[in-house]
């Protein structure tokens, strides 16, 4: 009994620390999408100056289809 009751704590222990790791990796994951999809090239142009300005090294990936690059 005892044995089985440690088993479902433990499974239980897991599902509260991996939902909330998938749930956030998907979220970053969707940014990640939306940023690359959606901004637009001005939009693009301001974060790669920003990074400049604070010491920074952008690297744009070759596949952007905003003109970023």
């Amino acid at each position: 009994m005892l044995k089985t009751t440690l088993k479902k704590t433990v499974i239980n222990a897991n599902i509260v620390w991996f939902v909330p790791i998938v749930v956030g990796a998907i979220i970053v994951a969707g940014g990640i999408i939306f940023s690359a999809l959606y901004f637009s090239h001005k939009e693009k142009m301001t974060l790669i100056d920003k990074c400049y300005a604070n010491g920074g090294y952008p690297e744009i990936d070759s596949k952007d289809k905003a003109g970023a690059s």
